[in-house]
């Protein structure tokens, strides 16, 4: 994506995730902020030298703009950059960018082959259009946080799984809208709803549902209902993850464990399903956990000990993916996550750490004409601020 610039209107995780996908592939992300406290995510904890280590994660290498649009000159230095820019993402509820003036028509009338990224909560059209909501509402409301109960009280999920998936399929979205844009010379409008994607997220729940079964949490494929997909606790209270869903799996766990009597049982659901989940568990209390690695070991079984998030930091295959790296950046020197996918040959890399507030706004700004004595008056004014 080198050569391309993308808009970001976006705070916090959804649209934070996307926009680092496209600077990783070599875009250039213009990160437009509020002057005063910009993106929220500057202040979510943890923090390293004063930064937001979550802020990092998702903000490397992009250049922030602090303008302030609710201000006519700040929507007027804005429009500036749209003939410049191949793409804009926002995350405001529908109807906001209109009233700043910087919805798709208003765009698309400075650029008209801009791909324009809307994501939203619960997207331009249907009755909750207007609502406000973070990942556990969209999680609630999709049925996917029933699923997830245990003892018949829904758990908060450990990682906010609607807002990354919003953020993924914001990425290829835009991706797939540039392709088409490449073919036939026409920008394209995105509304992307991150409760839609969740909705796509509970896929296998929906399929029983929709073949005319009420999924029950436990009861299910992916939630405990079969022996073989499941959690078991270990000698030293420690837990293990058997995931051996394909019959050659099963026989080579049953005959690992010497309980060949358990091979005709793979399948079992109801009252007999507790019991090979009893006979399992009883198994796996007979070891540690360091115990069962060593017996897992080199067995081409689906099998997995559940690591804590610093035993995962640690794990050998993370250091042999290189999904973590040391990164010189303002803030220190800091390990942080690489781009997901391996390129053969190396793909773009990408540079730098996370942007101060308006770090970048003399340098985009002179670059679109604006003289640096008008901005530092505008800076007095706080329509634009100039540096972190």
């Amino acid at each position: 994506m080198k050569g391309m610039r993308v808009l970001d209107l976006t705070r916090l995780l959804p649209g934070g995730l996307a926009t680092q996908l496209l600077a990783d592939l070599g875009a250039e992300v213009l990160k437009v902020e509020e002057p005063v406290t910009g993106d929220y995510m500057r202040y979510a904890p943890p923090t390293v030298n004063g930064v937001s280590y979550s802020f990092l994660l998702v903000n490397q290498g992009k250049k922030s703009v602090a303008l302030n649009l609710k201000e006519s000159r700040g929507r007027e230095l804005f429009y500036r950059l749209i003939p410049t820019a191949d793409v804009l993402i926002e995350q405001f509820r529908p109807g906001v960018v209109e009233r700043l003036g910087v919805g798709y028509e208003d765009v698309r009338a400075l650029k008209a082959d801009i791909v324009y990224c809307s994501l939203s909560g619960y997207g331009a059209s249907g009755p909750y259009r207007k609502r406000p909501g973070h990942d556990l509402n969209f999680d609630a409301l999709s049925g996917l946080l029933h699923m997830n109960s245990r003892a018949g009280r829904p758990l908060l999920p450990a990682v906010p799984v609607a807002d990354m998936a919003s953020g993924l399929m914001a990425a290829y979205a835009i991706l797939a809208a540039l392709l088409l844009r490449g073919k036939t010379g026409k920008g394209s409008f995105l509304d992307l709803s991150i409760f839609d994607t969740t909705v796509h997220m509970n896929l296998m729940n929906l399929a029983e549902a929709l073949a005319g079964d009420e999924p029950q949490p436990g009861k299910t494929f992916l939630t405990g209902g079969f022996p073989f997909y499941n959690v078991y606790e270990t000698a030293d209270s420690r837990f293990v993850a058997l995931a051996a869903i394909e019959e050659q799996f099963w026989d080579k766990f049953c005959h690992l464990v010497e309980r060949q009597d358990l091979r005709e049982k793979h399948l079992v659901v109801g009252d007999e399903a507790i019991l090979v989940r009893e006979a399992l568990q009883a198994i796996f209390k007979q070891k540690t956990l360091k115990e069962w690695n060593q017996t897992f070991e080199g067995q081409d079984i689906p099998f997995a000990p559940v690591l804590t998030v610093h035993e995962a930091i640690d794990d050998r295959h993370i250091k042999a993916r290189r999904i973590l790296k040391e990164s010189r950046l303002p803030a220190g020197t800091l390990p942080t996550l690489t781009h997901p996918v391996k390129w053969s040959p190396p793909g773009p890399e990408r540079s730098g750490g996370p942007p101060s507030l308006g770090e970048h706004t003399l340098e985009i700004l002179k670059e679109a004409g604006v003289s640096e004595a008008d901005l530092k008056e505008l800076a007095d004014r706080g329509i634009v601020r100039l540096q972190g």
